[in-house]
């Protein structure tokens, strides 16, 4: 893996982007260190709309937490994965999003390559440590959303920060465990197909292998200490529920543990069950699309790159934000998903 550098580069929506590298800078391309900025400032390449990077982050928590950002033009997405989520889950629902949108595809810590996991892991833990992250990404508001695990946490970001969230979306996100029972008896599998289960097992399989079992047997059973209830019930901000219907009658709001609100939209797809980034992520894009652009603020000016900046070259030593690499975004694969 390569070894993340720590710069100091400005790296706003409309202009350049950072790559972190160990190779001096050439000065006939990045100019000379000494010229007003820090001498961390070492590289610099200009970025393009839909470029992708990955930047780290040490929360206040001392969870480090990680991302795979794409800059773009219009509203500012986090996507939160489920308890046992990988990127790779996420390729055809990021593929099917509008490509304006600026997404942060975050990595809590124990996922993916962002190791090791907290010892007291908790929801409203990591919700404080993806707001950490917006607050050095300078995200001055944006919608926020995830599937499971992640879509909990979007929730409880509702309490933390409800005039910076432009809208939650929260995609088979248990408001109370009790719900995954009282809904649905607790089936969250029966539409997956043989390949899809295997694709989630061999998934699942890499994840967990190097877990000390008490450790993730914590990690796994968190969800059933959250109760996002009162949270759903006082929020005024716009939250979208999305939920399969596992090809059987739809249960009310009410056994679903979901308040009957003018701001929370409940949308359904049909014959799927727990695992829609699998099953259906087409349709998830389309219905996030919409809930984006129906409540998204107006972009401020294009001479008014304010909705981002990854490090501001002023405040280089104070932002302990690291740019590790630019990441080639790969095909998308019909297996890509994405379940608790």
């Amino acid at each position: 893996m390569r070894k993340a550098v720590p710069i100091g580069v400005a790296v706003a929506l409309m202009s350049a982007c950072v790559l972190a590298t160990d190779a001096p800078p050439n000065p006939a391309v990045h100019g000379q260190v000494g010229n007003g900025r820090s001498p961390e400032d070492k590289t610099e390449h200009v970025g393009k709309p839909n470029e992708w990077i990955h930047v780290e982050h040490v929360a206040k928590s001392g969870n480090r937490i990680t991302a795979k950002v794409r800059k773009g033009t219009s509203a500012n997405l986090i996507l939160i994965p489920g308890t046992w989520g990988s990127a790779d889950f996420r390729t055809r629902l990021v593929e099917a999003l509008n490509p304006d949108l600026t997404l942060v595809c975050v990595a809590l810590a124990g996922q993916d390559d962002n190791w090791p996991p907290p010892g007291d892991p908790s929801i409203p833990q990591f919700s404080q440590d993806v707001l950490c992250l917006a607050d050095k990404l300078g995200l001055e508001n944006f919608f926020v959303g995830g599937n499971s695990l992640g879509g909990m946490i979007s929730i409880d970001m509702l309490r933390l920060c409800p005039e910076r969230i432009l809208g939650a979306i929260s995609i088979e996100g248990w408001t109370h465990w009790q719900a995954s029972v009282r809904a649905f008896g607790g089936d969250t599998t029966s539409t997956l197909t043989a390949e899809q289960r295997n694709y989630i097992e061999q998934v699942r399989r890499k994840l967990l292998g190097r877990w000390e079992p008490a450790l993730r047997d914590k990690y796994g059973a968190m969800w059933k200490k959250w109760n996002g209830w009162e949270t759903l019930a006082t929020t005024q901000v716009p939250v979208l529920e999305i939920w399969g219907d596992r090809r059987r009658a739809r249960p009310s709001r009410e056994k679903m543990l979901i308040p009957d609100r003018d701001n929370i939209r409940l949308e359904w797809i049909a014959g799927a069950s727990h695992s829609l980034l699998i099953e259906a992520p087409e349709q998830l894009a389309e219905l996030i699309n919409r809930f984006v652009e129906a409540n998204r603020k107006v972009a401020p000016p294009a001479d008014q790159p304010t909705a981002m900046c990854l490090l501001d070259r002023h405040h280089a030593k104070t932002i302990p934000l690291k740019v590790v690499a630019f990441i080639e975004p790969r095909a998308p694969s019909r297996n890509d998903g994405q379940g608790r």
